[in-house]
């Protein structure tokens, strides 16, 4: 079995991560123990700080997978959907409404700060029960 999670942008699928399914949660699957590929090439390998569903649930941040925390103007990652803001909260992460969906737009992790990150409109996850093709090539 495997998981597609698919960010939306634009009405476009803009990026992808493709997970293992087989024998994990409706929680767990995603995470770096599971992940095949996706549209960030430098995801595979990199180190992470948080790479999770539950995400950061002080900070209300789920689905997230951030690379690094080194106060706020210097903290970077790939995704993150932030539900709500907290005391504390970066002023990255504050919008006119939530729950927000930021990913990094290009191809590697970005600084969610300074760098090329976008709100997008969605996130859809397909799930693929037969073995026989990767969901992607």
């Amino acid at each position: 079995m495997e998981v597609l999670l698919g960010v939306v942008d634009g009405g476009k699928l803009v990026k992808t991560a493709v997970f293992k399914g087989d024998h994990t949660s409706y929680m767990n699957w995603f995470s770096e123990s599971h992940y095949i590929n996706s549209s960030w090439p430098d995801l595979k390998g990199q180190h992470t700080h948080t790479y999770s569903i539950k995400g950061d649930e002080g900070h209300g941040r789920r689905f997230f997978i951030n690379h690094n925390y080194n106060g706020c103007s210097n903290d970077a990652g790939w995704l993150v959907v932030v539900d709500s803001l907290t005391a504390g909260s970066c002023a990255w992460e504050k919008d006119e409404s939530f729950p927000v969906i930021k990913y990094a737009a290009a191809e590697n992790f970005e600084n969610w700060s300074t760098g090329n990150i976008r709100n997008a409109q969605a996130l859809v996850m397909f799930v693929k029960y037969s073995s026989a093709e990767s969901i992607v090539g």
